[in-house]
């Protein structure tokens, strides 16, 4: 594996969890174990959407997967910068609330298939595929840690614009594959 295809990957799996330092922002401490489960359920996703993308690609052929797999990404990035944009403009006002068990698990599985359809982006787009699922799992649980656990303060004004950024690494990553 080239030093650039390594980069590409820690750079797609970073941007798609990128999103989950804006849960600290709001003031939530979220229970490490939570952490630890979502970060094993976004790897595992992301494994079977890019394992699924390279059993599929076999009836599709290569310009058309490539294609597939940078739209993907490209979509998955413009979403996330659509709603980041909605949320700006729009604020919650979720500052003294908890998070429940449902809201927990509903928070991870929004997590787990937005890294599925990541999977699915870098599986077609022949990207290596275990180095980038591990790479989003070390990201989702860096990311879900870091603003809840270590570094408030920093990440409380970094937080409103990591939505924006994770969206324009995904569309940029997605364009040069």
């Amino acid at each position: 594996m080239y030093v650039g295809s390594m980069m590409m990957s820690a750079t797609i799996a970073a941007s798609a969890n990128m999103g989950n330092m804006g849960i600290g922002v709001k003031g939530h401490r979220l229970p490490l174990m939570f952490c630890f489960v979502i970060a094993a359920l976004s790897m595992t996703t992301c494994l079977l959407g890019g394992f699924s993308a390279l059993h599929i690609e076999h009836m599709m052929s290569p310009r058309l997967c490539s294609f597939f797999g940078s739209g993907v990404l490209v979509t998955v990035g413009l979403w996330t910068m659509l709603e980041a944009l909605y949320h700006q403009i729009r604020p919650e006002e979720t500052t003294g609330m908890r998070f429940g068990f449902h809201e927990m698990m509903l928070m991870g599985l929004a997590q787990a298939l937005a890294d599925l359809s990541v999977g699915l982006g870098i599986g077609f787009s022949h990207v290596a595929v275990w180095f980038t699922a591990v790479c989003v799992g070390v990201f989702s649980l860096l990311f879900l840690l870091m603003p809840s656990q270590l570094f408030t303060r920093w990440t409380t004004r970094m937080g409103q614009h990591t939505a924006m950024v994770s969206g324009t690494l995904l569309v940029v990553a997605g364009l040069l594959l």
